[in-house]
């Protein structure tokens, strides 16, 4: 026989047709010598729709660029994720290094099935926040005040002082003058926070004592002081 689906007029000697959509067909069977029938309202329904569920994790802190969603099909299978914005594919459904926003992520099948997850959204984590200890100088006028910046979170910094501008990485800043400072330190992936209103102050003023010797008499020169 030669079969004829209709809609579609695609004909085949095996009676097998495929990569049809949902719909209501018929299809006309000819054999070799003129005979045929017909097969009407041959329907093919349509499958269950696709879903899928997306979570999301916060950025490390407000600025950071390393939030992630997961997107996990509710039925099974091979898939190529999108995302938007941005457009970065993939076949695991897992985005990272996102900034704080709103995404969707389109999933496609094998099959040409999809589904799309709308809505997923990305915060920032929580402020990164630290505190600050200083010495006093030894007196005033001198030089040699400290601040130590000490992050909550621990990990790896660069730690700006200002007024001054010199940077480190430890936190500790040595040979500073009395004065009003503040210090930014930014982490490798950006968090950054400042100490602000730190105050070096001045050490006590240096005292002693002094004890004196008369001189011998009204005319000699032998007269002492000796301070202590």
């Amino acid at each position: 026989y030669t079969y004829m689906l209709n809609p579609g007029g695609i004909t085949n000697t095996t009676g097998v047709f495929t990569g049809l959509t949902p719909g209501t067909y018929s299809v006309l069977a000819t054999s070799s010598v003129g005979c045929s029938f017909v097969r009407s309202n041959i329907v093919i329904n349509a499958g269950s729709s696709l879903s899928g569920t997306a979570t999301s994790a916060t950025t490390t802190c407000p600025g950071a660029t390393d939030g992630t969603i997961t997107v996990t099909p509710g039925t099974a299978g091979t898939y190529t994720y999108v995302i938007t914005p941005g457009g970065a594919t993939n076949t695991t459904g897992i985005f990272t290094g996102l900034a704080t926003g709103t995404y969707s992520v389109l999933a496609t099948n094998a099959s040409g099935c999809t589904f799309t997850v709308s809505n997923i959204t990305v915060t920032n984590g929580p402020a990164q926040t630290g505190s600050a200890t200083t010495n006093t100088t030894t007196c005033p006028g001198a030089t040699d005040g400290t601040i130590t910046v000490t992050p909550t979170n621990p990990g790896t910094y660069t730690y700006v002082i200002t007024p001054g501008g010199t940077s480190n990485t430890t936190g500790t800043f040595t040979g500073l003058a009395t004065g009003s400072y503040s210090v930014t330190a930014t982490g490798a992936i950006g968090c950054s926070f400042t100490v602000s209103n730190i105050n070096v102050t001045n050490g006590p003023a240096p005292t002693g004592n002094a004890t004196t010797n008369t001189t011998s008499c009204p005319s000699a020169t032998d007269g002492t002081i000796t301070v202590t």
